[in-house]
Order: structure tokens, then C-alpha cells, then sequence
């Protein structure tokens, strides 16, 4: 079975036709965990992001753990007549479209492992950008290991 995940990163957004816009990572992270607000419980890495989206998984996922309890309709309520809650009414209206041969699983983690991936590039890079002098031993330690090794007495 592909996924939705797979087949919306797969498919050129020419070939989805017009009009049709593929959903950002933390949109499909979003609805799956509306799909399954347990997931929730495997959020407690939760890569950093610096989009709208990112902002409204982060304070769903904040929420499930004071309310474990809630379901999606639940989640969506408690944001009505706040700036969430259009993002999150589109992110439960499109499970509407969703089939059984679809594997939410795999869409879940599809988007969390790239995010995750995405965040660690990002880190990476401002370690990279900064003096040696400007980093803290830890973060030393992290950039020399990603760094190749040179090669002694040549």
C-alpha cells in the first residue's frame, strides 16, 4: 500500500493538475495526528519549526498531553474563534478524503522523520556558520563528528 505521504512527494504537482497544493510536513503531521490524537505520546522530540503550522502541532501536541482524553473534534473546538482553529478545521475536513487503503502510520512517520531530518540540516548548518570560538564544547564535539577527518602526517 503507498501512502498518501509517498504518493504527494512522488507525484510532480503538474501531474496532481491545477489548483491542487501540496500539504507542507507539518500540515501532514497535523492531520495525522487528528487522524489518531494518541500519537501525540511520540511527540516528546518534537523538531522545532518556524512556520504557522509548526506553531499549531506544537500547541496541539502541548494540550493532548494536559488532555489525553480529547478527541479531533475535541482539539478543533478548543481552538474555535482563535487563529488555529481555520488551519486546524481544514486539517480534519481533509481526513474526509482519506480511504482504508490509506496508511496513516506510515504518513506520520514519514513526516516526523523528515522533519526531524530537516531540523538536524538546519542545526548543522548554524554550527557551521559559526566561529569555533562561538561554540560550546558540546557543539564542538557534534560539528567535528559530521566533519570528515583529514588525513594525518600528508
Amino acid at each position: 500500500r503507498e501512502t498518501r505521504f509517498a504518493a504527494r512527494r512522488a507525484t510532480s504537482p503538474r501531474a496532481q493538475g491545477r489548483g491542487s497544493v501540496q500539504p507542507s510536513l507539518w500540515l501532514v503531521l497535523l492531520q495525522t495526528l487528528l487522524h489518531d490524537p494518541g500519537r501525540a505520546k511520540f511527540l516528546a522530540d518534537l523538531p522545532e519549526g518556524d512556520t504557522p503550522e509548526a506553531d499549531i502541532v506544537a500547541s496541539v501536541v502541548s494540550l493532548l498531553r494536559e488532555h489525553p482524553e480529547l478527541t479531533s473534534h475535541g482539539i478543533v473546538e478548543h481552538f474555535r474563534g482563535r487563529p488555529e482553529q481555520h488551519t486546524l478545521e481544514t486539517a480534519e475536513a481533509a481526513q474526509l478524503s482519506w480511504n482504508e487503503d490509506d496508511d496513516v502510520e506510515k504518513d506520520f512517520q514519514g513526516a516526523l522523520d523528515s522533519l526531524r531530518k530537516e531540523a538536524e540540516r538546519k542545526s548543522l548548518a548554524n554550527l557551521q556558520g559559526r566561529k569555533p570560538s562561538e561554540l560550546t564544547p558540546e557543539e564542538r564535539l557534534r560539528l567535528s563528528a559530521i566533519q570528515p577527518r583529514k588525513p594525518s602526517g600528508a
